[in-house]
């Protein structure tokens, strides 16, 4: 049995930014690091998706060390923080 609806290629995944958690190990999405913004309370790391080059940002706390633009990290979406959008919205 299926956990969910079934998707369409051309449906879009959402994730927001502090639902995204840098991992070591186990399954992830590939990135390559863009930039870093300190905003705040907030770090925010602009990411591209290996392969396709999609744009992902991730929040981490404003006393975390940041990774350095250039440099791979490996995000994983917490548990039920993923939300997909069909081409209507």
């Amino acid at each position: 049995p299926g956990v969910g609806p079934a998707h369409q290629a051309q449906d879009t995944l959402g994730v927001r930014p502090e639902h995204l958690l840098p991992v070591n190990d186990g399954p992830a999405l590939r990135t390559e690091v863009q930039r870093v913004e300190h905003v705040g309370d907030a770090l925010y790391v602009h990411t591209r998706l290996h392969g396709s080059g999609c744009p992902l940002v991730l929040r981490l706390a404003p006393e975390t060390l940041p990774p350095a633009p250039g440099s791979a990290l490996r995000l994983q979406p917490m548990a039920g923080q993923v939300h997909v959008f069909d081409p209507s919205g």
